[in-house]
């Protein structure tokens, strides 16, 4: 019961976050607004990243998700959040933003959906390919190595993290650290 309550409730308050940036589909302007995000009802900085990825209400009023190219703010916590259109991920005619949790050689996508609360599934694109990053240290370590291949330094950097523990899995920084890491591994061997 408790669990269902937390669903139901968990984010029911919402606040506006000023200095949004929007990029509207068919339009190269970015245009400055706000946004209106759900907020976890026990801790008031974390935001319901689904409101901003289903039709989100903006300054200018509920918008439809696939009429955005673009939409990026800083969150009550001051991350920047960035959410693009869907169509990259998805073959729906009217896909949702899916939000972009590292953009480098490898771009991190999460792909966010209603299943009694907000849920994601992450994906990994590097190129032409794309695989799912489930949870779980062996599949996260598998893609992780997988997508890295060209750069044989990274599978120490890959097995010390994957190897600490099982809170891993937790800790998008970690994640994070790793495609960062993998991009100044590139850069590095580019400029050589």
């Amino acid at each position: 019961m408790i669990i269902i309550l937390e669903c139901n409730f968990g984010f029911s308050q919402t606040k506006w976050i000023n200095n949004a940036s929007v990029v509207f589909s068919g339009s190269e302007d970015t245009v400055k607004t706000s946004v209106l995000v759900g907020l976890n009802l026990f801790d008031k900085t974390l935001i319901d990243e689904c409101s901003a990825s289903f039709n989100p209400v903006l300054s200018e009023g509920k918008v439809k998700a696939h009429e955005i190219e673009y939409l990026s703010f800083l969150d009550l916590k001051n991350v920047k959040r960035v959410f693009v259109n869907g169509r990259i991920m998805s073959k729906a005619t009217k896909p949702n933003l899916v939000e972009i949790m590292h953009d480098g050689k490898i771009i991190w996508y999460r792909q966010l959906y209603r299943n009694q609360g907000c849920s994601a599934k992450d994906y990994l694109v590097k190129g032409d390919e794309k695989l799912k990053f489930q949870a779980g240290n062996q599949p996260r370590k598998k893609a992780l190595l997988r997508l890295t291949d060209d750069s044989p330094q990274m599978i120490p950097i890959i097995n010390s993290i994957l190897n600490s523990g099982d809170h891993w899995t937790k800790k998008e920084s970690d994640i994070k650290h790793v495609l960062s890491k993998y991009d100044s591994l590139l850069l590095t061997q580019s400029s050589n």
